[in-house]
């Protein structure tokens, strides 16, 4: 699977019609136990690729259209720029991170909670009567719906949910041909970040930071629509700068959505080079953002 990952990024000719995604897919099975790995740039370009639709990548310069969005993406790192593309942090996101971060939180403000939002309560319910948690038993009541997730299980539930539309990218060409591949790789992440951080950081912390990690790559695609770009980049040097740039954009959003500032931190740190030191949730979220990114694109 590397070895054809590798050839792709190098430039070797292939069928137009094969996406990446799909020459990764078909290279699996033969992928060779202890073969080579690829590299965190690697891994970031091919994600990069794949939500834009571009096809082989190639060593060349970025084009003009290329670089005024890498320009603008410039100016949404900085404080008031692009502002108009940051996605909203949702309305019940402040309110439940008030809330689950008491240690005292009883089931009835949960319950309060959850009654005012029809969306999160239906996602509860189904969740908590999925095969996973409820196994045959059918469960009827919210109170006892939250007593079986318990208040991690709440947290990931409701924070999923009610993140879902800001990555709805329906509208506009390549909004719409990402798909759900960002609102995967943020889930995925969200869930490993989490399991990573024992010991070290703060749960709910770890699962909001995988969920917001990437998502300066939604003022991306909305700058790619906004400026009407006709063509998919396909320089390396693109998707190298178009990587560090979002994680920065990223790192912005967690702030303006009043995030802590270590989430904030973890993200940004997203930014620096792979080989640059990283501790505590920093750490844990570059290992979650690979191994998830890896985990959606050869799904």
């Amino acid at each position: 699977m590397w070895r054809a990952l590798t050839q792709w990024w190098r430039g070797t000719p292939r069928a137009a019609d094969n996406p990446p995604v799909e020459q990764l897919r078909q290279a699996r099975p033969a992928a060779a136990p202890g073969g080579p790995q690829p590299s965190d740039t690697d891994i970031a370009r091919l994600f990069t690729a794949t939500l834009l639709g571009a096809p082989a990548l190639r060593d060349e310069a970025p084009t003009a259209a290329e670089q005024i969005v890498l320009k603008r993406l410039e100016n949404a790192v900085r404080a008031g720029g692009e502002e108009q593309l940051v996605p909203r942090m949702p309305s019940v996101l402040p309110k439940l991170m008030r809330l689950l971060r008491r240690d005292d939180v009883a089931v009835h403000e949960l319950i309060d909670l959850l009654e005012r939002e029809p969306a999160l309560l239906g996602e509860v319910m189904r969740v908590a009567n999925s095969p996973l948690y409820a196994g045959t038993q059918t469960l009827t009541s919210l109170d006892a719906a939250i007593a079986l997730l318990g208040q991690q299980g709440i947290q990931q539930v409701v924070t999923r949910a009610a993140m879902v539309p800001v990555f709805d990218l329906a509208q506009g060409r390549f909004g719409a041909s990402s798909g759900t591949l960002l609102l995967d790789q943020a889930n995925a992440c969200a869930h490993d970040c989490a399991m990573r951080r024992i010991g070290f950081t703060d749960h709910f912390d770890a699962y909001l930071a995988g969920m917001v990690a990437n998502t300066g790559l939604i003022v991306a695609l909305r700058l790619f629509d906004q400026q009407q770009v006709t063509a998919a980049p396909v320089s390396f040097a693109f998707h190298d700068r178009l990587a560090t740039l979002s994680a920065h954009v990223s790192a912005h959003i967690a702030r303006q959505w009043r995030l802590s500032e270590a989430v904030a931190v973890a993200v940004e740190s997203l930014a620096q080079p792979a080989q640059a030191e990283a501790s505590g949730l920093a750490a844990a979220l570059r290992l979650a953002d690979q191994a998830s990114t890896v985990q959606v694109l050869t799904r």
